[in-house]
């Protein structure tokens, strides 16, 4: 999700660099073929929660919670390119500053990969318990 997410914005806001290296929809060989590949490391995260969790009792559980990040990301991201394209600051505040760094990146940058140990740390001491 992560690398989706970086690379959309990158074409969206127009970055020529990522970390000190030429975006990746910079490369000659890339090119706007980069969106076809953020839709395709986005959809990744789908089929590998199917294939790796389609069987378990907490497979809703993880699917609810990534389809909520994917969504939230992306409506941070809206609110950071609504910013960019207008260029009007004037309503820019810290609240709406807080508001893109909570939505874009830190949800699942930080809370989401820990909801998501919980989720399977919560199912494996109820199947311990189960077993004792």
């Amino acid at each position: 999700m992560h690398t989706f997410a970086l690379i959309a914005d990158d074409i969206m806001d127009g970055s020529l660099v990522r970390r000190g290296k030429p975006a990746w929809h910079t490369r000659c060989d890339v090119g706007l073929s980069a969106v076809n590949d953020a839709i395709l490391l986005e959809n990744i995260n789908w089929t590998l929660l199917k294939k790796y969790f389609h069987s378990t009792k907490y497979y809703e559980k993880l699917l609810f919670l990534i389809q909520d990040t994917a969504l939230v990301t992306i409506l941070g991201q809206s609110l950071d390119t609504r910013f960019s394209i207008d260029g009007d600051y004037s309503r820019f505040t810290r609240t709406t500053y807080d508001t893109i760094v909570k939505y874009k990146t830190s949800l699942y940058s930080f809370y989401t990969p820990v909801a998501i140990a919980m989720i399977l740390v919560s199912n494996a001491l109820r199947l311990r318990r189960s077993l004792i």
